[in-house]
């Protein structure tokens, strides 16, 4: 939304004040630049009435829209508001039609906030509803909406603080989700406002806070660019816990000393787990190494990142991986939760950087049973068992690596025996 006044639809709504009856007994409450101010409630005609395409709610969907379509939609072009209306009432087409049934008995409980020439701070998703709700029924009482009117146009940090105000507030964070609560809070920098004062505007939220959900963004379109999506932050819904666990390795590396090129490979080898399907909890074990200063299974994943060829990712196999795991959850009949090391039920080789993985996974399991002994030698049995017992053992068994990995076997169990002897 621009701050600069688009003056010929403030006078169509000056005009459609003083001629009419429709200011509401309603007041609606707002604060700006830190003073409280009562305005006045209007219904007014949609038409008067422009979506705000930099609506945070909306933020991630409307960028990938404008990277895939290209060019930026304008609001007051008929076609435009038509896509950005369908955008909102798409977020969540299961509320939406709960929405609609509670407008359609109730009708609009809470009045919208709109600049002094139209365009929508808070409410987008009520507008949306009262324009859908006319194109279907055609009823007269959906042609208005309560809207509460600023007096005076604000310069954007302030417009700013007054959205963030509405759209930000903690019980608002979790209706728009991480990457779009993100977009927002970069938008408040990008309008010149400091990370104390994004705070002090969101009212409960601490300046470190702001900080690290900054930080988090950034690694998110650094992730999108590893997996060759930028700015589709689609392909990063539902990861916000393994972006926050990320940050955890990234500090906890920087706090033990790891140079720049050790915690650059280490992040790129983290988004190509979270690329292949690995969960939140998965990429917290490498954090877990970490502190347990398992070098060697650090190095590992280190290396690991630093021989990724990027150009290979292809983020729509994002969605057919997911597909495939909601069929998979369908079929497993026991109703097993499968664990990353069975390499996430599927039969497909293992990745190079899954490879080292399942190696830090492996020795991260070793530390953390270091004084039970006898959960070790179980979990080394049931692996022999399986792999003496396995009939379609390949050519894989008769590679020199596995070899050496069977003589090495054999030296350990002969070093055990000594020791049991006595």
């Amino acid at each position: 939304m621009s701050t600069i006044e688009d003056d010929d639809n403030k006078k169509r709504i000056d005009k459609y004040i003083d001629e009419n009856d429709c200011q509401q007994k309603d007041y609606e409450r707002v604060f700006v630049r830190g003073k409280k101010k009562i305005l006045s409630v209007y219904s007014l005609p949609t038409e008067f009435l422009y979506f705000n395409i930099q609506n945070g709610r909306f933020a991630a969907e409307y960028r990938e829209k404008i990277r895939t379509e290209g060019g930026v939609l304008e609001p007051k072009s008929p076609a435009d508001e038509k896509k950005i209306q369908k955008m909102l009432l798409d977020l969540d087409p299961a509320q939406t039609k709960l929405d609609k049934k509670d407008f359609s008995e109730v009708g609009q409980r809470k009045a919208g906030v709109i600049t002094p020439d139209g365009y929508v701070i808070d409410g987008n998703r009520r507008l949306a509803l009262i324009t859908s709700l006319f194109a279907e029924t055609q009823e007269e009482r959906w042609k208005y909406m309560d809207v509460a009117r600023l007096t005076e146009t604000l310069e954007k940090e302030d417009l700013w603080r007054l959205e963030g105000g509405y759209q930000l507030g903690k019980e608002q964070q979790q209706k728009y989700g991480p990457i779009n609560t993100m977009l927002k809070i970069r938008e408040g920098k990008d309008a010149g406002l400091s990370n104390k004062q994004i705070a002090d505007a969101l009212y409960g939220v601490k300046e470190k806070e702001i900080e690290d959900i900054l930080d988090r963004l950034k690694l998110v379109e650094r992730y999108l660019e590893h997996i060759n999506a930028a700015e589709r932050y689609s392909f990063a819904d539902g990861k916000d816990n393994h972006f926050i666990n990320l940050q955890a390795i990234i500090k906890n590396a920087k706090q033990r000393g790891y140079d720049h090129v050790k915690i650059t490979n280490m992040k790129t080898a983290a988004f190509q787990l979270i690329f292949e399907g690995k969960k939140h909890h998965d990429i917290r074990k490498i954090n877990q190494a970490i502190t347990a200063e398992l070098e060697g299974a650090v190095d590992g994943i280190v290396k690991a990142g630093g021989e990724i060829d990027t150009s290979e990712n292809k983020p729509d196999t994002i969605k057919s991986r997911a597909l495939q795991q909601e069929v998979d959850a369908v079929v497993d009949e026991d109703g097993n939760d499968n664990d990353s090391n069975d390499n996430d039920g599927n039969d497909k080789p293992l990745t190079p950087t899954d490879t080292r993985f399942h190696d830090l996974t492996d020795e991260l399991n070793v530390h953390n049973n270091r004084d039970r002994i006898s959960i070790l030698l179980k979990s080394a049995e049931k692996n022999l068992k399986f792999i003496v017992e396995t009939s379609e053992l390949g050519e894989e068994i008769k590679k020199t690596e596995s070899k050496s990995v069977i003589e090495q076997i054999f030296r350990h169990v002969q070093k055990l025996k000594e020791k049991i002897n006595g």
